[in-house]
């Protein structure tokens, strides 16, 4: 299968990447550079800004599948710049639908949506499931559900043979430190790397409880849909078990033999924080037969990537 991926540089972008090419596909990433470009995939330079190089990247490759994963996705910074995130998130995926149609329009095209998409009901007992009401309350989430209901359009249209995912929290090797897994394994790592016993912790609400998985496991399922999906169906990716973020700071205690002391910084708390989110895969389950979580495995991986980065760091 010839598939093209939008964000293919990106931290779910490479797993998928890689996970393709060990399918068998003929694996396409398009992006800004080269640089982190998967080994054994081919690259196009091409911005979801550039509807003239999107529909160039999609005429060459005249890919079966393309995966939409390239988006600005910081929650936090979303409120920083909101132009430049509707430019990329909401225009861009507008770009890349127009450039589908006239030049990949038999292509299957896989959307990747967020949980931010969904209403945070603090009465609300029980899972998200794809029919729960829309209600995002950052400009990410707004983003998101932009774009989603774009692509949804598409599909149930005609236009376009279009899946779309709402996506839960995924953690693994690569991910930036603006997420919480990563920011605590990167603070962990570095005292552990310089010989510490014990490392105090600056932190938010450990008490709030969310719903994570492993994106090696995720980018499995979104190939799955790829292959067994329903056409302008909504499908949620998590793993339906919801974690306090005190149990991150648990296991990189045990990961890393350190003793974890914690502060709660009162500028970290959010108002109005929803105490737990989770979502219900059962779809998704129903539909591919797959099941994501591995949460403990990929923050374990993530530590050990950031202690090796962290030892070469000390060492150079």
């Amino acid at each position: 299968m010839r598939v093209l991926i939008t964000g293919g540089t990106g931290f779910c972008g490479r797993h998928l990447a890689r996970h393709c090419l060990a399918s068998g596909d003929d694996v396409t990433v398009i992006g800004r550079s080269a640089s982190r470009c998967p080994e054994g995939t081919h690259f196009v330079a091409a911005t979801l800004e550039d509807p003239a190089a999107l529909a160039a990247a999609l005429r060459s490759t005249k890919p079966d599948a393309v995966y939409h994963l390239a988006a600005l996705s910081s929650v936090a910074r979303s409120f920083d710049n909101e132009s430049e995130l509707y430019r990329t998130n909401v225009l861009g995926t507008l770009n890349l639908l127009r450039a589908m149609r006239t030049e990949a329009p038999e292509a299957r095209l896989l959307v990747t949506g967020s949980a931010e998409e969904y209403a945070r009901e603090p009465a609300r007992s029980g899972p998200l499931s794809e029919g729960s009401p829309l209600g995002p309350v950052s400009p990410y989430g707004v983003s998101k559900a932009a774009a989603s209901l774009m692509a949804l359009r598409e599909a149930r249209s005609g236009s376009l043979d279009v899946i779309v995912t709402r996506t839960f929290n995924l953690t693994g090797p690569g991910q930036a430190t603006t997420f919480v897994c990563a920011d605590f394994a990167d603070r962990v790592a570095k005292a552990a790397a310089a010989g510490q016993s014990r490392l105090e912790m600056v932190t938010g609400n450990l008490d709030a409880r969310r719903d994570f998985s492993s994106v090696a496991e995720a980018v499995k399922a979104y190939r799955a849909l790829i292959e067994k999906g329903e056409r302008g169906r909504l499908y949620n990716i998590c793993s339906g078990v919801a974690r306090p973020i005190r149990e991150i700071v648990e296991r990189l205690a045990e990961l890393s033999g350190l003793e974890l002391e914690t502060r709660i910084d009162p500028a970290r708390l959010r108002p109005g924080e929803i105490p737990e989110i989770r979502g219900d895969s059962s779809r998704l389950t129903a539909t591919t037969g797959c099941r994501v979580g591995g949460f403990k495995t990929a923050l374990a991986e993530l530590y050990l990537e950031r202690l090796e980065l962290a030892r070469g760091g000390a060492a150079g």
